[in-house]
């Protein structure tokens, strides 16, 4: 099993451990109060909010070295999160832009600032369907594509 299937299993079990914890805390006692003692009463919260859990988090990593996105295109699956990192070993800039050169379509953009050697950009991406991407700074010979698949 993958390492962050784990992750996520913990987490899930960390949340329904909290959620019972805090029902525990703020369910009323079945037994009947003290009429020599006044006790203040806590209600429980009218509307209990819980996180929304998913299956864990699967990241696939994008590498920016040699003016170039690698891999250039991928398929990942529908709620998979991208992380493109500045690999380059020099002082070279990216970005990591949605849409075609020079037109960005505003689904997703590490600019500003441009992401200098070392430091990366994530997405999420929670609608199937082919996102093309590119760097504003290299524009048209600087692409990419991701393809969402369910």
């Amino acid at each position: 099993m993958n390492p962050s299937r784990y992750i996520g299993m913990a987490v899930a079990s960390f949340v329904i451990l909290l959620v019972g914890l805090a029902l525990l805390v703020f369910m009323p006692s079945s037994q009947p109060a003290q009429a020599s003692r006044a006790q203040p009463v806590v209600s429980p919260p009218s509307v209990l909010y819980l996180p929304f859990v998913s299956r864990s988090l699967i990241q696939t990593a994008v590498s920016l070295k040699n003016i170039a996105y690698n891999p250039q295109s991928i398929t990942i699956t529908l709620g998979t999160q991208v992380k493109w990192t500045n690999d380059e070993t020099s002082a070279i800039s990216h970005t990591v832009t949605s849409g075609t050169p020079p037109t960005p379509d505003g689904k997703f953009d590490s600019f500003p600032p441009d992401l200098a050697p070392g430091q990366s950009f994530q997405f999420i991406f929670t609608s199937t369907g082919t996102y093309p991407y590119y760097c504003r700074i290299h524009l048209s010979f600087m692409t990419g594509t991701i393809t969402v698949v369910p």
